[in-house]
């Protein structure tokens, strides 16, 4: 939870010495009771990091980097965004939700796209339920799904869906319940929803699948076997991947669902714990990168990289600047890793890196 400076003074000092760099989203401990929705700030970089906070980096003891690659910088985004989602259609980058955090309380509606054939940004048309952080945004069978999220104090249960053609965002059925922090990924015909938090007692855990030909979300499936929130998740190897987080803490764990058994089981963990990461699928691996320690009070830049030949996790380069909450998609091979917070807790930026492996 953010923790507000003791005096009025101390702001100032705060806001002179950073340069109007500002605090980013955090999350408290989830168990499996109805989860709190986060609180935001009432004013602009109003949280400190404890007295406590270690200087160390908690990507310290991460093995050389074992794999190839580089990061390259690309057209800042329109917007700064942390907390948000993106997805890839029809060779583009849409990034959608979040907040930006020069404005604390007011979620975006914004949706911008990446082209980068000429990397320029452009719009296209707003969210028409107003903005909301920690959605997901997911491509499937040429549409865009805006799912759940947060708006303001609220978790939601609406499901928007986005017509390219019509530039026209139209509702879908609606979540189970409400549900935010957690990850979706479209896999064959379906899109499924693991992990985060939910109103609803037990629901974080739970697995969801939405099926667009009926227009309707499946329940009653094998839950995911560790609750967590701000987890990443890829289709890879014909299963969902569900892939650090936290609860509280960090956490190293990996796990995978196959929809045709209706069955999880456990992979190789990461080699850090990482939460409020992103992921995606290059060249063949699994890559995940940047995160949020709130033990150390730190942003990560760590990039994690899944051999499935050897099962294990090596690292790749790091990210050039460390961020959480950001988000990212892979155009004709290229990963473009968009905005996230640059330090933790509550900021937010428009930076946009892309790695070529």
């Amino acid at each position: 939870m953010r923790a507000p400076l003791a005096h009025a003074a101390a702001i100032g000092l705060l806001v002179a010495l950073l340069a109007g760099i500002l605090v980013a989203c955090g999350s408290a401990p989830i168990g499996s009771q109805a989860a709190t929705p986060i609180a935001r700030p009432s004013v602009a970089g109003s949280s400190s990091p404890p007295s406590t906070t270690s200087s160390t980096s908690p990507s310290a003891s991460m093995p050389p980097v074992a794999t190839g690659g580089r990061w390259v910088d690309a057209a800042p985004a329109p917007s700064r965004r942390a907390e948000f989602a993106a997805a890839v259609l029809d060779g583009r980058l849409y990034v959608a939700g979040g907040f930006d955090a020069l404005h604390p309380g007011e979620d975006l509606d914004t949706v911008d796209v990446y082209d980068p054939a000429p990397e320029r940004w452009s719009s296209v048309a707003s969210l028409p339920t107003g903005g909301r952080d920690h959605p997901g945004l997911v491509a499937l069978g040429g549409y865009l799904y805006f799912v759940g999220g947060e708006a303001g104090a609220h978790l939601v249960r609406d499901v928007l869906r986005y017509d390219p053609g019509a530039d026209r965002w139209t509702p879908v059925a609606p979540l189970p319940a409400p549900r935010a922090q957690y990850a979706a990924v479209a896999l064959a015909s379906r899109i499924y929803v693991v992990g985060g938090v939910s109103t609803v007692a037990g629901a974080g855990r739970e697995t969801w699948a939405y099926d667009p030909a009926a227009d309707r979300w499946i329940t009653g499936l094998a839950p995911i076997p560790t609750e967590r929130n701000h987890l990443a998740a890829v289709a890879f190897e014909g299963r969902v991947w569900a892939i650090g987080g936290r609860v509280g803490s960090n956490l190293a764990t990996v796990e995978s669902y196959d929809p045709a058994s209706d069955t999880w089981r456990t992979e190789p963990p990461l080699a850090l714990p990482q939460g409020a990461l992103t992921a995606a699928v290059v060249d063949g691996r699994i890559h995940v990168v940047g995160g949020e320690d709130l033990d150390t009070f730190q942003a990560l830049k760590v990039h994690q990289v899944f051999d499935p030949t050897t099962r294990a996790w090596l690292r790749g380069p790091d990210l050039p600047r460390p961020r959480h909450g950001l988000a990212s998609g892979v155009v004709d091979g290229r990963w473009i890793v968009v905005g996230g917070g640059p330090v933790a807790d509550y900021s937010a930026t428009s930076r946009v890196d892309v790695f070529e492996p």
